[in-house]
């Protein structure tokens, strides 16, 4: 730890390995900080092998290069679906989706909440249907879209009636990032992070 830190702010372990290969580190690594883990909290821990994800991969399905894995929540790119919409928000940016099964019971204020959420790390708006039993949409997006982006969005989603698909749309930098903060924040609210557990 460096002086000028205050004692438990900052750590830092540093590999010193000769002539190992990247799965010999890896490998290191997941016995270290499995076993560090285990020792100094109660909480269960991933198991080795850890999950590898791809930069672009963890981009697209969390929004960070250093995803909570016990966030069940994930994104998807449907930016292809509003190439030619009519919906100017839409238009020419790229937009992501997040699937939040039984979402669509939850109160107005929720709602309210999420777009003030929204509107404070800098999006314009924050859209999203609902799904009802009977698997029609409901919500301020519905009419900008046709039965054709239903049924696709239906498909790649996984909507199931109880649903929530919100839509967050911006330049191809910035829409991942955002997407990446509404899915912290609604799992946050609706308390779908398991806290007896690292991953």
């Amino acid at each position: 730890a460096r002086a000028d830190r205050s004692p438990g702010e900052f750590y830092q372990l540093d590999f010193e390995m000769a002539f190992s290969t990247q799965e010999e580190v890896l490998k290191v690594a997941e016995k270290v900080i499995g076993d560090t883990f285990r020792t100094f909290s109660d909480w269960k821990v991933t198991e080795g092998p850890f999950p590898r994800i791809r930069y672009e991969d963890a981009m697209l399905k969390y929004g960070t290069d250093k995803p909570d894995l016990r966030n069940p929540l994930e994104i998807i790119d449907i930016s292809d679906l509003f190439v030619s919409t009519d919906f100017a928000p839409f238009r020419g940016k790229t937009v992501r989706a997040i699937n939040v099964p039984g979402a669509a019971s939850k109160s107005k204020s929720f709602f309210e909440n999420m777009l003030k959420f929204a509107t404070e790390i800098g999006m314009k708006g924050l859209g999203y249907v609902k799904v009802t039993e009977e698997m029609t949409f409901q919500g301020p997006i519905d009419k900008f879209l046709s039965d054709s982006d239903r049924q696709e969005l239906i498909a790649r989603a996984g909507l199931q009636p109880g649903c929530v698909l919100y839509f967050i749309a911006d330049s191809a930098e910035m829409a991942p990032k955002l997407a990446g903060q509404i899915r912290t924040e609604v799992a946050n609210r609706l308390h779908l992070i398991d806290e007896d557990r690292f991953e």
